[in-house]
């Protein structure tokens, strides 16, 4: 309801995945695939010692990679290195990555494949979906065009050209809309 009115957009449905179904469906896709304009390197936040110091650091190079489960949640994780801004930007790609691979070469029409990602929805996976939805669904998607390589994502941040500011109200840190109301942010949702 609050996205809703937010975004002007309806949402239909919800699913909420956790981290270990991330880490698990990545393992049973095969891995995915990313491409990096530039290095990324995380070093303040993974096997550090037991007082938080000498941290190893997690690089994931530029170019093509292709991440399993781990890797793709050390890189959807990782905090410390960016803003929260660029991590949501890293999971978006890497969601958009799985749904490429799961929409790929017939990936779901095979039915081993199928009971993978069965294993790893049931105890990682919330959704108000039932199974014959999901079904028509992934119908709908084989019979139709879509071009995955056209969905756009986008993140609305407090950047220069970004549509929120960040503050501090009574000690908490929050994010408003810039111009004092959600109509600028409705208008890019609904122009995506």
């Amino acid at each position: 309801d609050t996205v809703s009115r937010m975004t002007g957009l309806y949402v239909d449905n919800a699913v909420v995945l956790n981290f270990n179904a991330v880490k698990d469906l990545v393992d049973a896709i095969g891995g995915v695939t990313i491409t990096l304009k530039k290095e990324f390197i995380e070093d303040r936040q993974w096997w550090c010692d037991e007082s938080g110091q000498n941290c190893r650091p997690f690089i994931v190079p530029a170019g093509k990679n292709t991440l399993d489960g781990e890797t793709a949640l050390f890189y959807m994780r990782s905090r410390f290195s960016s803003s929260d801004f660029d991590r949501a930007r890293r999971q978006q790609q890497v969601m958009i990555a799985v749904k490429q691979k799961l929409f790929s070469l017939g990936f779901l029409a095979n039915p081993f494949n199928m009971l993978k990602l069965l294993d790893v929805i049931k105890d990682n996976v919330r959704m108000d979906l039932s199974i014959s939805e999901i079904k028509s669904l992934i119908n709908f998607y084989k019979s139709s065009n879509v071009n995955l390589d056209n969905i756009t994502s986008f993140v609305f941040d407090n950047g220069p050209n970004g549509y929120l500011d960040a503050k501090y109200i009574n000690g908490q840190y929050i994010l408003i809309p810039k111009t004092g109301n959600f109509d600028k942010i409705k208008e890019k949702c609904q122009n995506l």
